[in-house]
């Protein structure tokens, strides 16, 4: 039977999970970071607050080397960040449910919860100014300061060229990874590569971008999204 091959985008030091997703379903993991995230430290440490506010594992990862946990209530996006702030000594309290785990579904939680609260939100340069808007607009106080960045690795564009030509599939996790994708195949994706799309934003970015087939879960699920992935590669044979 022919293996699959999923080329990994993701991260240097977050390969490994997804590798092994992959390779528990017989499959082959093409290891190829397109991006690699720079660490930031803000220019000024915000004061004491009400809620801590997490939307990614990275900025649990970056917040955590800048400064410990200080008692504040913890929100995060989804199971996946809410374990790595379990994980890194942030003890989480609030969660949206699985199939809102975005920054939409987030505020919508802390703006029920957390009204009128003073909330830190450790952030990425590129996020989407939605969560800051919406805390806004039911009376939060909100301080954000950018901790990391997500950037593009100019090294694997030649590799990437090469390995979408007969891989079966790409897996996106993040609008971030889709715009490295853009920049390093200026002539876009073959198009019998299938994409798996981590969650809506990223299935946005992804469908502003390329016309091919791709699969998004319902909850954002590295199992899940690869169950799929297969899934649909088995009804194609």
């Amino acid at each position: 039977m022919t293996t699959v091959r999923i080329i990994n985008t993701r991260a240097a030091h977050q390969l490994g999970p997804v590798r092994k997703a992959v390779e528990s379903r017989g499959g082959t993991s093409i290891d190829l970071p397109v991006i690699r995230i720079a660490g930031k430290r803000p220019d000024f440490l915000p004061g004491p607050a009400d809620w801590l506010v997490f939307t990614s594992v990275n900025s649990v990862a970056q917040w955590r080397r800048i400064r410990p946990w200080q008692g504040e209530k913890v929100a995060c996006v989804g199971k996946k960040t809410a374990d790595a702030a379990q994980a890194a000594g942030y003890p989480v309290t609030l969660l949206p449910p699985g199939t809102e785990a975005d920054a939409e579904g987030l505020a919508a939680v802390l703006c029920r919860e957390a009204s009128g609260s003073r909330i830190l939100y450790p952030r990425s340069a590129r996020a989407r100014p939605v969560l800051v808007r919406e805390l806004a607009a039911c009376g939060c106080e909100v301080e954000a300061p950018v901790v990391y960045d997500t950037v593009t690795d100019p090294s694997a564009a030649g590799r990437l060229e090469r390995e979408v030509q007969n891989a079966d599939a790409i897996l996106l996790y993040s609008p971030s990874a889709v715009q490295a994708c853009m920049e390093l195949l200026p002539d876009g994706l073959p198009p019998h590569l299938l994409a798996g799309c981590i969650g809506r934003v990223t299935e946005e970015a992804f469908t502003s971008w390329s016309t091919n087939e791709y699969c998004v879960p319902e909850e954002p699920d590295t199992e899940t999204l690869i169950e799929l992935l297969f899934e649909k590669r088995s009804s194609a044979t």
